[in-house]
């Protein structure tokens, strides 16, 4: 019976563990490949985003250009990329993804850093990209599961094969829900400010940007303290990344939140000539285009001439009930 010298031992364990290492490292790579083919069969498809319509306000407007009255299930005003102010861009580049120009829909840094934070019990961290916060919000549900991240990750990648990073930008920045019951950067500007776009200040670009990460918890209106907060974070961001100077940080940082809530004019102005023309509409194209197409509805009706009658209709029918006495409904 043939032995193999002890002093040989050592090398023959070493070179068993080293092929036991092997074998689990392919095996893993073998096991990691199964699963990724197995999810990616049951993805949605992620070219529907090229047919994507968004959700619009329809506006009806007096014979001057005046808003009578808007309706809408989603605030959103659409704006494409080539019309979006660079300062808004710049600003969710910082607080979300600072790296979406250089990753291929996700960031596996990003990922290995949120999980080693997780399992040592810091504060949990997601590292999506907006590519991944794309691929969620238009495809996926908001569940919290590893099916879903396995999900997301696979369409990242594909949503990035096939359009391109302005395009994935696009939708984002018209898509993400950024809290009372604004969808998009340019409705929440009208929202939270009352302005267009290309109105805000580097301060209110830092502070819409901030909102993604949770609209109730920094919104600006409930918890102006914390939005503030989450606005000078987004801003240092903003510097580190060399969007803005160090000095134009400080501006920001002094300025006040100045936010005015600005709701839809639901039926405010002319209620009743409003309400003909909801029903016209709704009786000749349906309830899906009134509320989601984003029409522009031109109107024959002066609402300020329009204010003068009813107020002189109330004042008449005032003085008569005074005349002849209020007899009841």
């Amino acid at each position: 019976m043939k032995f193999w010298p002890q002093k040989d031992a050592p090398f023959f364990k070493l070179k068993a563990l080293f092929a036991l290492g092997c074998y689990g490292f392919i095996s893993g790579v073998f096991l990691v490949i199964a699963i990724l083919y197995y999810y990616s069969t049951q993805v949605p498809d992620y070219r529907t985003l090229a047919e994507y319509k968004p959700k619009l306000i329809t506006k009806v407007y007096d014979r001057n250009g005046e808003i009578l009255v808007e309706y809408a299930k989603q605030r959103r005003l659409y704006v494409p990329i080539d019309e979006m102010p660079k300062m808004a861009i710049n600003a969710y580049l910082a607080a979300e993804d600072d790296q979406f120009y250089h990753h291929i829909g996700f960031d596996l840094i990003g990922i290995a850093r949120a999980a080693v934070n997780n399992i040592l019990g810091r504060s949990r961290q997601g590292a999506s990209t907006i590519t991944q916060q794309v691929a969620k919000n238009f495809l996926l549900t908001n569940e919290r599961t590893y099916t879903r991240k396995i999900k997301e990750l696979i369409l990242s990648y594909r949503i990035e094969q096939a359009f391109s990073k302005d395009k994935i930008l696009e939708l984002y920045l018209n898509e993400i829900y950024l809290g009372s019951g604004s969808y998009g950067v340019a409705a929440a500007a009208h929202t939270y400010y009352g302005k267009e776009l290309d109105e805000l200040t580097n301060a209110q670009f830092a502070m819409l940007a901030g909102l993604p990460k949770a609209p109730s918890r920094y919104s600006p209106i409930s918890n102006p303290q914390v939005a503030r907060y989450r606005r000078d974070v987004v801003l240092g961001r903003m510097a580190a990344e060399g969007f803005i100077s160090e000095e134009e940080r400080l501006e920001a940082v002094a300025e006040d939140l100045n936010v005015e809530r600005v709701y839809l004019a639901d039926g405010e102005a002319a209620p009743h000539f409003s309400e003909h023309v909801r029903r016209f509409v709704l009786d000749m194209y349906g309830e899906e285009a009134l509320y989601t197409g984003g029409y522009n509805i031109h109107t024959t009706l002066d609402k300020e001439l329009q204010s003068y009658a009813e107020e002189a209709v109330y004042k008449n029918l005032r003085e008569y009930d005074r005349r002849h006495g209020w007899r009841g409904p």
